[in-house]
């Protein structure tokens, strides 16, 4: 018995290991307000009001800002900008082991990354990630042999900033912003057929700089979901 229990925590491994380095793209939907300035400090009025002794000169200044709403088609018209480049009909924006990259029109395929040339990044602030997670195994011996089954729940929070930066690639109407927030990820799995689900992606931050030239805070949500699909062998 022994060394059946021996053999059998050994061969869970391997399902485990598999499992963990899946994770399948799914579309993302950006609700974000961007404010700009929208009409500088200046005087919008003058009034004269006069006595028999003096006249009063009266000036009305005014400064105000604008609020439009930043989606995902917003920053896929940024990219295509940054790289000179249009998508195909249908692209949009996905998320992808937490990057936002370009998916097609399903959504589970990822048609471009712009982290691959450092103008979409993601990084994870300080202690980096946290998970909780609960897993339940079942390993079955029969005259067949051993097989693994179970299921897998996972929920990563995390610090994370995205910034963008096509500085290096555009000379005009050029993008630089970051955006800090707190990212929840929650996920779950089948340790036998190594399918796993993105049950909700949740990033809610703010941030701001340069937006094609025009200085920009930026604040609001991204989230994202996914079927999954068998892991790669």
């Amino acid at each position: 018995m022994r060394k059946l229990v021996a053999f059998m925590a050994v061969s869970v491994l391997p399902v485990l290991a598999a499992y963990a380095i899946f994770d399948p793209p799914g579309p993302a939907t950006l609700d974000l307000s961007a404010i700009v300035r929208d009409q500088p400090f200046q005087i919008v009025g003058t009034k004269t009001n006069s006595t028999g002794r003096a006249t009063n000169y009266l000036y009305f200044w005014k400064d105000t800002t604008a609020t439009t709403h930043f989606t995902g088609s917003n920053l896929l018209a940024i990219i295509e900008h940054s790289f000179k480049t249009n998508f195909p009909a249908g692209s949009q924006i996905g998320e992808h082991f937490e990057n936002l990259v370009v998916v097609d029109s399903t959504g589970t395929n990822v048609i471009f990354d712009p982290s691959s040339n450092s103008v979409l990044t993601t990084t994870f602030d300080n202690n980096g990630e946290f998970e909780s997670a609960t897993e339940t195994q079942v390993t079955t011996v029969s005259s067949n042999g051993v097989t693994h089954s179970g299921s897998y729940n996972s929920t990563i929070t995390a610090s994370i900033t995205y910034t963008y930066d096509d500085t290096a690639l555009v000379t005009t109407n050029q993008t630089q912003f970051q955006l800090k927030g707190l990212m929840v990820k929650k996920s779950m799995g089948n340790l036998k057929t190594g399918f796993q689900k993105i049950i909700s992606f949740e990033f809610q931050g703010t941030g701001g700089g340069p937006v094609l030239g025009v200085p920009t805070i930026l604040t609001g949500t991204i989230s994202a979901k996914a079927s999954g699909a068998p892991a790669p062998p």
